[in-house]
């Protein structure tokens, strides 16, 4: 399974069943982030729901649960809080991934 294909929102379901940590981690990471941050599953879905009007909310709020039961799943086997994440708790690693050599 190619992680960049399983990461459409139709997939959340699969995704939820699938023992796959990697894929889990690249969906969720997905809807943690807006055009310009980092931001929580909340406010993400919200800016969905008003950008893509036209979709029924029922679907967004399907997806939604989708993605914060994906997000438990991710808590219960890590040991950093997922809702402290913001742009500035990664700011450290954002510059040390910057400073990179990948040679």
């Amino acid at each position: 399974m190619l992680l960049i294909e399983n990461r459409e929102i139709n997939k959340l379901p699969e995704i939820i069943k699938s023992e796959d940590f990697n894929l889990k981690i690249t969906s969720y990471a997905d809807y943690r982030i807006s055009p310009f941050h980092i931001v929580t599953v909340d406010e993400r879905f919200n800016d969905l729901r008003l950008r893509y009007k036209e979709k029924s909310s029922e679907m967004w709020n399907k997806r939604w649960k989708e993605c914060l039961l994906i997000e438990k799943q991710i808590q219960e086997n890590v040991f950093v809080d997922l809702q402290s994440l913001n742009d500035d708790s990664i700011q450290e690693f954002i510059t040390e991934l910057r400073e990179y050599n990948l040679h």
